[in-house]
């Protein structure tokens, strides 16, 4: 209900519907079309519906226009955030002064690449940021983040271009992809869709080929509104009281009466105060994917199009959610465009990083960044475009995020590239498996010497100088490693920051402060305010490493010669129905290599350690000299039903790094499993 409550408050479906209207006569036509589809076969399939639809004694809606546009709206929630990190630096700010955000949230040492060395465009206390984190569940991601390259002909040995692309996204099941190849209609495109909507999101058809990260642009506001005392429907702006819209939504309960949902809406978004728990303030929410945009219109054109120029034309019109799209052309071109509304906020850089007041005018965005001045780059001369949710360019003249991912894969990617002369599909397919951590470097640099007494500390650091930082299911290296990371996070923040404020800090953003504050073993931040006799940079690391021995030994038994990553580190595919049906419904548990930073993903919770939260949702590896050969995993299987012959067979494959070959204009050569015709009445 909780869920239900914040969708509808947030209005999802109301955009969509609105959405629906605005789209091109070709891709409402496309929409149309697609929506007979689904609604002829369930017409033909009454005898046999989804298992879930049993066990829950639920009927069929037909689908409707408005439901695929809804896709995307939840796709842009996933890969947005930056609302519940203004709710954490405001929290930080009030306990601890706003000095500490630059200790806390650093913009970590530039030694990883950005994504272009030089784009071609022109240069209050608010609790329960954990409750807007959890609320959505399986939903939202959390700690999301992608790969993708593509590297030109001067660098392969066929002389094309060779682009890879895996996507990290939320463990899920049944996943978010279906690989299909659509022909037919003008169209002749393969690759991965999403359940729900026309079109291939990320593949290839006859002449390009393309791939997707985030780009995490600070597309969320969150504004302070002063209601009228006389009035609450009526909010002040510049010195008067306007109307707010309101809006009754019926959550239908099975069982029991509907629930009527009143919706406030000021000029800035919803309110999301009464859905979001411990929320005194009235916040309103201004968010991109809450006007209407063109998301499938794009998706139509990209579809179609068969060179750089109709590429762009195409992703000029892809509004949210923002990405980094790699490009490849069967001529032997390779490109680069930044997608996406994002807002102009007055203000400078800083500006919306945390809730700003609604009634004063003084904080409303001044339009968005036009398309033209978004980064971009084609034919770089160096050959090679390497995209990990890092910052993209070094110099710009508009906001675009203060919370890019600090380039760690980034950085091992171009390693890895730059390491070989003529590179292969074999060698796409290795690095998409990578799972060297660069970012433990100048951990270990101390870690491993730091003064120890005990004797089990001792062999510990003897581990970790005999470990090479890769983060590999089958070695003790990783599970100590990650242990007192999380001990060490603990020493250094748990203290200053209080119980609630540290479990909403820890995390990826942590681990970069922490990165940061290491570099300074003198720094004030590494005291134990309990007890002051403990302070300094080693002093906290060797405390942090008995509590890690401490906790692995309860874990993984007292050995440390037994100790393995993928004893702790696992990864399951959970259904939503597999809390009560876990066994019909879920895939998992299984050990896995990978951690926060390594290329092949595999980050974790870290308020409840060790498994897996997020993965590689998919693999994709296209040579442009071969489009016969593109090769392509994901994690669970095509079939979303238990016990159907396509549940979950793709899942050993794609912990152990293999791929299937999706063909494309010999497609019809391989067996055929079987046939689905829809006949007109």
């Amino acid at each position: 209900m909780d869920t239900d409550k914040f969708v509808r408050t947030l209005g999802w479906y109301r955009v969509a519907r609105r959405e629906a209207l605005g789209l091109s006569p070709q891709t409402r036509a496309a929409l149309d079309a697609y929506a007979a589809g689904v609604n002829k076969f369930v017409e033909t399939h009454q005898d046999a519906p989804p298992l879930e639809f049993m066990i829950l004694g639920i009927n069929w809606e037909p689908w409707q226009m408005a439901d695929s546009v809804v896709v995307g709206k939840i796709m842009a929630w996933d890969l947005s955030g930056n609302m519940t990190s203004e709710v954490l630096h405001l929290n930080i700010a009030a306990r601890l002064g706003d000095g500490a955000l630059a200790t806390l949230f650093p913009q970590l040492p530039r030694t990883t690449p950005p994504i272009l060395a030089s784009p071609d465009a022109p240069v209050v206390r608010i609790p329960g940021a954990d409750q807007l984190r959890s609320m959505l569940g399986d939903v939202a991601g959390g700690e999301v983040g992608s790969n993708n390259w593509v590297v030109s002909g001067a660098h392969t040995t066929s002389g094309r271009p060779l682009l890879a692309n895996d996507p990290h996204l939320g463990v899920r099941n049944p996943s978010i992809w279906y690989l299909a190849h659509l022909s037919g209609g003008g169209f002749d495109v393969a690759g991965y869709a999403i359940p729900g909507t026309p079109g291939i999101v990320i593949g290839h058809n006859a002449s390009i080929a393309w791939g997707v990260t985030n780009v995490g642009p600070d597309t969320e506001d969150l504004y302070q509104e002063r209601p009228d005392p006389n009035d609450p429907r009526r909010f002040e702006y510049q010195g008067a009281f306007e109307a707010a819209q309101i809006t009754i939504e019926e959550i239908k309960v099975k069982g029991a009466a509907s629930l009527k949902l009143q919706v406030v809406e000021t000029r800035h978004g919803p309110i999301v105060t009464p859905v979001v728990a411990g929320v005194k303030q009235t916040l309103a929410l201004r968010w991109t994917a809450l006007d209407p945009g063109h998301l499938l219109d794009a998706l139509y054109r990209l579809d179609l199009a068969a060179n750089w120029q109709e590429f762009r034309d195409a992703l000029s019109q892809w509004d949210v959610p923002g990405q980094n799209f790699v490009y490849a052309d069967v001529g032997g071109h390779i490109g680069y465009q930044a997608t996406g509304k994002v807002p102009i906020r007055p203000g400078g850089m800083s500006a919306g990083d945390t809730p700003q007041p609604g009634w004063d005018g003084q904080h409303e965005w001044q339009g968005y960044i036009p398309f033209d001045q978004l980064p971009t780059s084609f034919d770089p001369s160096s050959g090679m475009i390497v995209t990990a949710n890092q910052r993209i360019v070094d110099q710009y003249p508009y906001k675009i995020s203060n919370e890019f991912d600090p380039g760690f894969r980034a950085q091992r990617i171009q390693q890895l590239l730059s390491a070989v002369d003529r590179l292969t599909p074999d060698d796409m397919t290795r690095i998409q498996m990578d799972v060297v951590d660069v970012s433990a470097a100048p951990f270990l640099s101390f870690l491993r010497t730091l003064p120890v007494t005990s004797d089990r500390a001792k062999r510990a650091q003897q581990l970790l100088r005999d470990w090479d930082g890769s983060m590999r299911a089958d070695d003790a290296g990783p599970a100590i490693y990650w242990s007192w990371q999380l001990h060490m996070s603990d020493r250094v923040f748990h203290d200053k920051l209080g119980d609630d404020l540290y479990h909403d800090f820890l995390g990826e953003a942590s681990f970069e402060a922490l990165y940061d504050l290491v570099r300074s073993p003198n720094n004030g931040w590494f005291v134990v305010l309990a007890d002051p006799f403990h302070h300094g940079r080693d002093d906290l690391a060797a405390l942090a490493l008995e509590d890690t021995l401490n906790e692995l030994s309860q874990r993984l038994g007292p050995d440390l010669a037994t100790w393995q990553w993928g004893k702790l580190h696992t990864v399951a595919f959970p259904h939503p129905i597999g809390e009560v049906l876990p066994m019909i419904f879920n895939l998992g548990p299984f050990p896995n290599s990978g951690s926060f930073f390594t290329v092949d993903n595999g980050p974790f919770d870290p308020t409840q350690p060790y498994a897996q939260t997020s993965h590689p949702s998919m693999r994709m590896v296209v040579d442009l000299s071969d489009l016969e050969a593109t090769r392509v995993v994901y994690a669970t299987g095509q079939s979303g039903q238990p016990f159907a012959p396509h549940w979950g067979d793709l899942t050993s494959l794609w912990l152990n790094g293999g791929y299937v070959t999706l063909r494309f204009a010999t497609v019809r050569q391989g067996s055929l499993e079987g046939t689905l015709s829809f006949k007109a009445r």
